[in-house]
């Protein structure tokens, strides 16, 4: 996501992989906390390209969640990009 947004504050040299903990983990703990590098997962193979269809999923799944609950449609009754609930 980042050197698709902001790619002046990615370090390229060699990234190094970080941990990959679960959603729960991250609530309760944070990044800082977890990766003192703020690196998650592996970003080796990482592009800006990716970044951005990253970001435009995450915005359209954003948007469909919030007009769901905006007109009081049930968000369960469309799976989403993902093939999930949201």
């Amino acid at each position: 996501l980042l050197l698709h947004l902001a790619p002046d504050v990615v370090r390229l040299g060699s990234p190094a992989a970080g941990p990959q903990p679960g959603l729960r983990e991250l609530v309760v703990h944070g990044v800082r906390a977890l990766s003192p590098t703020g690196v998650l997962g592996d970003p080796a193979g990482a592009s800006a390209d990716e970044g951005a269809t990253l970001f435009a999923a995450l915005a359209a799944d954003l948007l469909a969640t919030f007009h769901a609950w905006h007109t009081g449609a049930s968000a369960g009754s469309d799976p989403g990009a993902h093939g999930r609930a949201p």
